[in-house]
C-alpha cells in the first residue's frame, strides 16, 4: 500500500492567528459614565441580533471567576467558553518535589495568564468579524477593588484587537479607574461625566441580595437563588440581567449576616459562596472548601483571588496543624506564581515542625534565596535538613532541597560548593526511579552557569545540551529563546563567532514569530534583560532591542567579505515596512502559487510567502528585529527571488528545535507540502513523484519528548518527559510500536496494513505527531531519492 503524508500539515486548518497587533506606547480607551449606561442599554437594543448589539460584562464587584470578564462576554455572544485544560497545580499531594516539578514546567511555558488571555480575546474577534457594529462595554471594579491579571491581560488584548475595526470597547466607571488598569490605557471621556453616579435605593427584603451578587445575572444564577421574581428590580441586558451600578455598595459597608445570607442561597454555585465566605461571619466559613475553590480558581488564572480565598481560610481554621496545611498551599501558591518577596514574609509554622511545618521552612527558604537573601535562606534551608525523618537523603525531595541550597551558594560566592553540590545531584538522580526530567533539567542548567562561570565552557555546553534536550519535542516559544539566546552566549566566549550568529538567528526567529512575545517567562526575561519586571510592552520591545543588537554584533565579528548588518536600520523610529515572522500552526493558509518555499543556511531555516501578514507585535525595536533578520535571509536567496515575500513561516517541527541543516529543512517541506528547498542557495525541486518516495523511506520514530511506551491490548501507554504528564493511545496500525522499534519506514508500516486505507493511516501519522508521540526522519540517501537524484 502506498501512502502519502507529504501535505499532512498543510490540509489541517490551523489555528487562526490572533490578528491582534500589539504596540508600545499609550493608548487612548473610552470612557463611559455609570449614569449614562441604563441610557445607552435601553436606547440601543441589546439583545441578539439587534442593530448596535451591546456586550456587556460587569467587574463592578471585581471578577470573581477566572476570566470573569471574557466569561461574561462569551456569554452574552451565545458562545460556550473553554474552560482550560486541567492546571498544573493542585491542592491534593502536596510535596515540596512536586511543587518545584510542576513549577518549572509552568515557568518554562511562560506566562500562561497572558498565553490564555489572548486566545479568548482572539476567539471573541473572530465571532465579532461575523457581526454587525457591536459595542463591547466592561463594566470596570469600583470601591478600590482590582481587575486582577485575567482580567486585565483579556481586556487589553480585546481592546487593542477592537482598536482597529468597526466595533467600539468602553470601559464604564462609577467612580475612580481600578489601580491595576493596563499601563498604556489612558482613559478618555466618551460622553459628559460631569454628573456624578446617581445612588439607587437598596432593594429590601430577600432582594437586597441582589446587588450583593458580582457580574451579570444569568436566568440559571437567579433560580438558583430562588430570586426570580426580582427580576423586574434589574436591566434586562439580552437574556441576563445587570444589577444598576447605582445599587452597588462596597462590600466593607454591608452587614456580614447579608453575606451570610447569601452563602446560604448559593449553596449550589461554589464561586458565589466563596465570594460571600470572603464577606461574612467567621463562624460560617469553611476553610477546606475555600482552599479547593482557590486552587480552582489558580487554575483558571484568577491567581490574585485564588489567594485571598486561602487569606481567609487560615484566618478562620482554629487548628493549628490544619492551619499550617493551608498556609504550606498558600506558600506553595506564592511561589509558583514567582511572589517570592511575599512568601519570604511568612512566619514560623504554627503546629508541628515536621511534615507541613518542615515543608513551611524549605518553602521559606527557597523564597528568602530567591528574593535576595541568599545568606537568610541558607540557614532557613540547612534548618530544614537538619529535622531527622523529615527529608529522607537521596529522595526527590532532598534532591531538590539540594539544587535552592546550591543556589544559595552561588549567591553567596560560594561557586566551588555551589557546583558540588549540583553534581551531587546529578549523580544521585541518575538512580533514581523513575528519573526526574524537571529536575534534571534545572540541574544542568545551574550547572551549565557554574561551569561557564569556571571558564569550564565545552563542559558548559554538555550540560546546557542536556537540559535543553529535556524539552524538545515540545517547546514553548519561551524555551526557543531561552535555549538559543544561552548557546549564542556561550558560543561567543568559545570563540565561535559562526555558531553564535546561527544561534543568534534562531533566537531572533522564534521572538520575531511568537504568538505572545509579551508572555516570555521570567527566567528567559532575565537572562536577556538582568531584570524580571517592568511594563509588559517595555519588556517586549527591550528583549527585541537585545535580539537586533546580537545579532549587528555577531554579524561584526564574522570573516571580512561578509556584509555588514552595523549601520543598518539605526532609526528604530521610523516607519519601514518589515515583513512579519509567524510560526507555522499560526500562518494564515496560502495557495501553492503564493508560497516560494523553504529558504535556508546552516543554522536556521524559514518559509518565504507572499501574502503579508498582520504582526503579533509591532513596536520600534520589533520591527528593526524583522528588517535585520530579513535582510539576513536575504543573503541565502536567490536575487531573482528574494523579491516580493512580505512574511516568513517559522517551522515549528512539532515543538522540536527550528530546522538547521538541509535534511531537516526537506523534512519541513514534506510535512508542510511545499515543493522547493533553497539551503546555502542550492535549489532542490521535489516534484510529486519524489515526494511520495520521500514520504515511502522516511522513518517512524518516537518524539524526542517520550519517556517510556508500554503496549498492551493494542494500545499504548506513553509517557513524557516533561510537559505532557502521560496519556492513553489505540495502536491498532502498529505505528507506535513501529517508532518505538525505530527500524520502520512509513512505507512498510502502510504494506503491512490489512484492509486499510492510505487516508487513514495519513490520518493517524498526523495525529501522532501533534500528540508529540512519533516524529518523521529521513533516510541519510534522501537525496537520491529527489528529481535525478540531485538538485
Amino acid at each position: 500500500m502506498m501512502v502519502s503524508v507529504a501535505s499532512s500539515r498543510r490540509n489541517e486548518a490551523p489555528p487562526p492567528a490572533s490578528g491582534i497587533t500589539r504596540s508600545p506606547g499609550l493608548r487612548p480607551v473610552g470612557v463611559l459614565p455609570a449614569d449614562r449606561l441604563v441610557e445607552l442599554l435601553a436606547s440601543a437594543g441589546a439583545r441578539a441580533g439587534a442593530p448596535g448589539r451591546i456586550l456587556l460584562a460587569d467587574l463592578g464587584l471585581g471578577g470573581w471567576r477566572g476570566h470573569h470578564a471574557a466569561r461574561e462576554l462569551f456569554d452574552a455572544a451565545g458562545l460556550a467558553f473553554p474552560e482550560p485544560a486541567r492546571p498544573p497545580f493542585a491542592a491534593s499531594g502536596f510535596s515540596y518535589a512536586g511543587l518545584i516539578s510542576r513549577g518549572i514546567d509552568a515557568e518554562a511555558r511562560g506566562n500562561g495568564v497572558a498565553l490564555r488571555a489572548l486566545e479568548l480575546a482572539a476567539a471573541l474577534i473572530e465571532w465579532l468579524h461575523g457581526h454587525a457594529l457591536v459595542s463591547v462595554l466592561v463594566i470596570a471594579p469600583r470601591f478600590g477593588i482590582a481587575l486582577g491579571a485575567d482580567n486585565r491581560w483579556f481586556l487589553q488584548f480585546l481592546e487593542r484587537g477592537l482598536g482597529e475595526g468597526p466595533h467600539r470597547f468602553a470601559l464604564v466607571c462609577g467612580g475612580p479607574p481600578p489601580p491595576d488598569l493596563p499601563p498604556a490605557w489612558r482613559l478618555e471621556a466618551v460622553s459628559s461625566t460631569e454628573s456624578a453616579a446617581r445612588e439607587a435605593a437598596a432593594p429590601d427584603g430577600r432582594s437586597r441580595l441582589l446587588a450583593l451578587v458580582p457580574g451579570i445575572l444569568t436566568p440559571s444564577l437567579l433560580a438558583e437563588l430562588d430570586l426570580a421574581e426580582a427580576a423586574p428590580l434589574l436591566i434586562e441586558t439580552g437574556e441576563s440581567y445587570l444589577v444598576p451600578p447605582s445599587a452597588r455598595r462596597p462590600p466593607a459597608g454591608v452587614a456580614r449576616f447579608d453575606f451570610d445570607d447569601l452563602a446560604a442561597a448559593a449553596k449550589g454555585v461554589a464561586w458565589l459562596r466563596c465570594y460571600a465566605q470572603i464577606h461574612g461571619n467567621n463562624y460560617f466559613v469553611a476553610p477546606a472548601f475555600l482552599a479547593e475553590q482557590a486552587w480552582q480558581l489558580f487554575g483558571q488564572g484568577a491567581n490574585d483571588i485564588a489567594l485571598l480565598l486561602l487569606d481567609r481560610a487560615i484566618a478562620c481554621e482554629r487548628a493549628p496543624d490544619a492551619r499550617d496545611a493551608l498556609r504550606a498551599q498558600q506558600q506553595g501558591m506564592r511561589i509558583a506564581m514567582h511572589r517570592f518577596a511575599d512568601a519570604a514574609k511568612a512566619g514560623a509554622p504554627s503546629g508541628s515542625v515536621t511534615g507541613i511545618g518542615n515543608f513551611l521552612v524549605k518553602a521559606k527558604g527557597w523564597s528568602l534565596v530567591m528574593s535576595g537573601d541568599a545568606a537568610a535562606g541558607r540557614r532557613f534551608l540547612a534548618d530544614a535538613r537538619a529535622f531527622p525523618g523529615t527529608v529522607a537523603p537521596g529522595s526527590i525531595d532532598d534532591l531538590y532541597l539540594r539544587n535552592i541550597s546550591a543556589l544559595a551558594e552561588a549567591r553567596i560566592g560560594n561557586p566551588d560548593e555551589a557546583l558540588r553540590l549540583e553534581q551531587e545531584i546529578t549523580a544521585e538522580n541518575g538512580k533514581s526511579e523513575p528519573f526526574d526530567w524537571q529536575l534534571h533539567y534545572v540541574n544542568m542548567v545551574n550547572t551549565a552557569r557554574l561551569l561557564r562561570a569556571a571558564g569550564r565552557l565545552d563542559e558548559a555546553r554538555e550540560a546546557y545540551m542536556a537540559a535543553f534536550a529535556t524539552g524538545a519535542g515540545n517547546l514553548s516559544e519561551s524555551d526557543r529563546v531561552y535555549d538559543e539566546a544561552c548557546l549564542a552566549r556561550l558560543a561567543a566566549e568559545r570563540g565561535q563567532p559562526d555558531l553564535a550568529m546561527q544561534h543568534w538567528l534562531r533566537a531572533a526567529l522564534a521572538f520575531a514569530a511568537a504568538r505572545v512575545p509579551e508572555a516570555l517567562a521570567p527566567r528567559c526575561v532575565a537572562m536577556l534583560l538582568a531584570k524580571r519586571s517592568g511594563a509588559d510592552d517595555d519588556v517586549t520591545e527591550a528583549v527585541a532591542g537585545v535580539l537586533g543588537d546580537a545579532l549587528v554584533t555577531a554579524d561584526a565579528k564574522l570573516s571580512p567579505d561578509r556584509c555588514r548588518l552595523a549601520g543598518e536600520f539605526p532609526d528604530e523610529s521610523g516607519v519601514m515596512p518589515a515583513p512579519t515572522f509567524r510560526f507555522a500552526d499560526a500562518a494564515l493558509p496560502c495557495r501553492p502559487s503564493e508560497i516560494f518555499g523553504a529558504i535556508g543556511a546552516e543554522g536556521w531555516s524559514v518559509i518565504a510567502v507572499r501574502p503579508p501578514a498582520r504582526p503579533a507585535f509591532d513596536g520600534p525595536c520589533h520591527r528593526r528585529l524583522r528588517l535585520l533578520l530579513a535582510r539576513l535571509i536575504g543573503r541565502a536567496v536567490p536575487a531573482d527571488a528574494a523579491q516580493g515575500f512580505s512574511t516568513f513561516v517559522v517551522d515549528a517541527r512539532h515543538g522540536r528545535p527550528i530546522a538547521s541543516n538541509e535534511v531537516e529543512q526537506v523534512e519541513s517541506c514534506l510535512g508542510l507540502g511545499l515543493s522547493c528547498s533553497v539551503f546555502e542557495g542550492r535549489k532542490t525541486r521535489l516534484a510529486a513523484a519524489s515526494i511520495e518516495a520521500l514520504q515511502q523511506a522516511s522513518r517512524l520514530r518516537l518524539g524526542p519528548l517520550v519517556r517510556q511506551v508500554e503496549f498492551a491490548e493494542g494500545s499504548a501507554r506513553v509517557v513524557f518527559k516533561r510537559y505532557l504528564g502521560e496519556r492513553r493511545e489505540d495502536d491498532k496500525y502498529g505505528l507506535i510500536a513501529a517508532a518505538a522499534a525505530g527500524d520502520s519506514t512509513v512505507g512498510a508500516v502502510a504494506a503491512a496494513a490489512v484492509r486499510t486505507s492510505s487516508a487513514e493511516i495519513c490520518g493517524r501519522i498526523r495525529s501522532l505527531e501533534q500528540a508529540r508521540i512519533v516524529c518523521r526522519e529521513l533516510p541519510a540517501s534522501w537525496r537520491k531519492l529527489t528529481d535525478g537524484g540531485a538538485p
